[in-house]
């Protein structure tokens, strides 16, 4: 049992899907935000990085977790809280994660990682650019996983081991920081909130999935055996334990060139660090970092957005008539991307951070409480992701 268990963890498709699911999560928040904790926690790193670790790692993993109990459907999730509060909350959800907020934000930040080698690039040429790139890889819906596993996602995890090799090896002007435990567990926690990962991981579980449904034909049509749960939950396993070991060499190498980091603007603060640790010649490693970290995100998430969309509303039973394809809804999943990645980071932030508070908390709960329901056979769904969203609404609008 236990060797059936752990079996698929041998196999090269269940660590090719884990880094896929890595790069799918790390993307420009990801990069932003650990750096910040680093730079703004002083002698208070590691409390820092406990609220990091909770939110940015413990967070995704019961996302996925949820969600790979509920054999990879998004909607059978949602809607345990109800039909229609489970469908405006993963509606909102998907809209986030798509179009209006985490595909644009890659964007964005892809560009300013690119402007000192293109300074005459605009922001709308560049983003159609991006746009035409990211449907192309769309369009092979089936080769997703093989392209982000094999190829995008080794080069995005070498070029930030060599960002925190550099940054953790090189002398370094470290500034005191005087934030109490705290103000360095608030930096860190809400870091890993506003990455967005739990809220992610349901449907880049999902979306994980359906694909891996593909190497189950083809395995099976070779005879071999093949568990799409547990390779979904070892690949889970190993995204996770990736995104802890680069959020860890981030936060230390900004936290020990942190004088360097100040006044400096959230997108740029990856560029600054390279430029302060590295040879001029080696800087471009931090740019490809970069722009590889918003390229799989934006693929990643472009992928989920159209799959999920399309198979929910074929399982729907009152949308199940207005059969979209999954092309053109790729497509125009691109379009409103390019559209709203013009209003730039800080531009996009201001709409992102409202819909974080406001929903974010309902959707930890409901993955905590779905897994309760599902291992202790206790359900407590509704109420605590009812009571939890007026919380919400009380602790931001009211008090």
């Amino acid at each position: 049992m236990l060797k059936r268990f752990c079996q698929p963890i041998l196999h090269m498709s269940t660590w090719e899907t884990g880094l896929a699911i890595f790069s799918m999560f790390f993307g420009a928040g990801n990069v932003v935000f650990p750096l910040i904790m680093g730079r703004d926690s002083g002698n208070m790193i590691w409390v820092g990085i406990i609220g990091l670790m909770l939110t940015a790692v413990l967070g995704p993993l019961l996302g996925l977790y949820a969600t790979i109990l509920q054999e990879g459907q998004a909607g059978k999730l949602f809607f345990k809280i109800g039909r229609f509060p489970g469908v405006s909350l993963m509606i909102i959800g998907l809209v986030m994660l798509g179009p209006f907020a985490i595909m644009p934000r890659c964007f964005t930040v892809a560009y300013g990682a690119l402007t000192p080698y293109f300074p005459s690039l605009s922001l709308l040429t560049f983003t159609i650019i991006s746009g035409i790139l990211t449907l192309a890889c769309i369009f092979r819906r089936e080769q997703v996983l093989a392209i982000l596993g094999y190829i995008l996602s080794p080069a995005l995890v070498i070029c930030l081991l060599i960002i925190i090799y550099f940054g953790l090896t090189t002398q370094g002007t470290t500034v005191p920081v005087n934030a109490t435990a705290g103000e360095a567990f608030k930096l860190g926690f809400e870091g890993g909130y506003y990455t967005l990962d739990l809220m992610c991981s349901i449907y880049y579980c999902a979306a994980t999935w359906a694909l891996l449904k593909f190497q189950k034909d083809a395995a099976q049509k070779q005879g071999r055996e093949y568990s799409v749960f547990l390779t979904c939950f070892w690949a889970s396993v190993i995204s996770v334990a990736f995104l802890a070991i680069i959020y860890l060499g981030l936060a230390f190498s900004a936290a020990k060139h942190n004088a360097a980091l100040f006044d400096v603007e959230r997108a740029q603060i990856l560029i600054h660090l390279s430029l302060n640790i590295l040879h001029p010649n080696l800087a471009l490693v931090s740019n490809m970092a970069i722009a590889l970290a918003c390229f799989t995100t934006a693929l990643g998430a472009g992928v989920t957005f159209a799959d999920i969309v399309c198979d929910e509303i074929e399982r729907s039973d009152t949308f199940k008539h207005l059969h979209i394809p999954y092309l053109p809804m790729s497509a125009g999943v691109v379009i409103v991307t390019v559209l709203l990645a013009n209003l730039g980071f800080e531009g996009l932030m201001k709409f992102i951070e409202p819909l974080v508070q406001a929903i974010y908390p309902s959707v930890v709960a409901l993955a905590i409480t779905s897994i309760i329901e599902k291992v202790f056979n206790i359900n407590i769904i509704k109420i605590s992701v009812l009571l939890t969203f007026v919380a919400t609404l009380v602790f931001y609008y009211v008090l």
